[in-house]
């Protein structure tokens, strides 16, 4: 058993689920060195989104499956997102991580995946904004005080 963050009918409470078995086919196991809880994370109700509470996740490798061991390894420190990561072992796509940079904390890391993912989807799929020579392009964000925001300011 592992602690978890637990969705219930009306929010989110602690409690203890069984700690996932070995990674299928593209995951991989983390240990959870730090998640973030997003809106999303509260107004997902459990059928949809799963038991356990969290998208982003800081961590390192526990174990590998067989068909992606040629992008992690036990001991690589990750994040990105895991659908359940506020728990102490979670499992994920490994297409949906990436090594964690040795400059940014987990904390750092944990906060990043869906305020940055946003903004980006934002500012260059809807928004249009060319990714390379934006020279003379000009970029309004209102309500820059959020992590969807703060990120938005520093992609633009």
């Amino acid at each position: 058993m592992m602690n978890a963050a637990i969705r219930t009918g009306g929010g989110i409470a602690f409690g203890t689920r069984a700690a996932p078995k070995a990674p299928c086919s593209g995951e991989v196991t983390v240990r959870v060195r730090c998640a973030s809880i997003n809106p999303v994370d509260y107004k997902l109700p459990a059928f949809i989104a799963g038991p356990v509470a969290g998208i982003d996740v800081s961590g390192v490798v526990e174990s590998v499956a067989d068909d992606v061991k040629h992008l992690f390894s036990p001991g690589d420190e990750v994040f990105g997102f895991s659908n359940g990561s506020v728990c102490e072992l979670t499992t994920a796509d490994a297409s949906k991580l990436a090594r964690k940079p040795p400059s940014l904390t987990h904390r750092e890391a944990a906060a990043l995946p869906t305020a940055h993912l946003t903004s980006f989807q934002a500012l260059f799929v809807h928004g249009a904004l060319p990714k390379r020579d934006a020279r003379g392009a000009s970029v309004l964000v209102l309500g820059a005080s959020g992590g969807c925001g703060l990120s938005a300011l520093a992609l633009a």
